[in-house]
């Protein structure tokens, strides 16, 4: 099947009929648009219009304010600096809708590796 936006490493892989899926599961894409064309990867809509196209050994971990409001997510492995490692929700110390929220939680988002 021809598509218009299929991606330079996709119609590689389907030349030399190899799995893009999986050659490329550790990758990901962000688009501000649903058009692209990923074999095997999963896709999910963000806000505004914008994708995340994925391959399925990323980890998506929801990140989320004080109130248990969503507000972005995280891909991997959100490690903080006691050592533990995310894996799920990870929740700032902050409220998404207080005026210095950026400032509240850029040390935060700074400390995670």
């Amino acid at each position: 099947m021809e598509h218009s936006t299929k991606n330079l490493a996709a119609r590689k892989c389907e030349q030399r009929d190899r799995d893009f899926g999986w050659l490329f599961r550790n990758q990901y894409v962000l688009r501000q648009d649903n058009d692209g064309y990923y074999p095997g990867w999963l896709k999910k809509p963000l806000n505004d219009g914008w994708v995340l196209n994925h391959g399925d050994a990323v980890r998506l971990n929801t990140v989320s304010d004080a109130n248990g409001q969503k507000i972005g997510i995280i891909l991997g492995y959100p490690i903080l600096p006691d050592g533990t490692v995310v894996d799920g929700e990870f929740a700032l110390n902050g409220n998404a809708d207080d005026a210095n929220f950026g400032d509240l939680i850029s040390k935060q988002m700074s400390d995670i590796a």
